[in-house]
């Protein structure tokens, strides 16, 4: 798959999942995100783009340590979705920048 196209298709899945899951301020972020790469006019636009998640993931509060679970007693599958999509958009997100 081409990387721009990657890198869209994988920050459609994670805002779709992080609404579905009630984060609507992170699913924002990362439409918002797949919007600047798809409709980018060259490789640079989407690099930048790649470059802004990559820095979602620094720091306190960061998108790294986003957690989704409420309780203990709630179902881990949200989270372990939310760690294979961010995984994989770091991975986009590198190979595009």
């Amino acid at each position: 798959m081409e990387t721009t196209e990657e890198f869209v298709e994988t920050c459609r899945a994670l805002s779709q999942h992080l609404a579905a899951n009630g984060r609507d301020d992170w699913a924002a972020t990362f439409e918002g995100l797949a919007s600047r790469a798809a409709g980018a006019d060259g490789p640079a636009g989407a690099r930048e783009a790649a470059s802004d998640a990559l820095a979602l993931y620094g720091g306190m509060g960061s998108f790294a340590d986003l957690v989704l679970m409420r309780s203990s007693t709630d179902s881990r599958e949200p989270d372990e979705r939310l760690e294979r999509l961010r995984s994989a958009l770091h991975r986009a997100a590198v190979a595009l920048r």
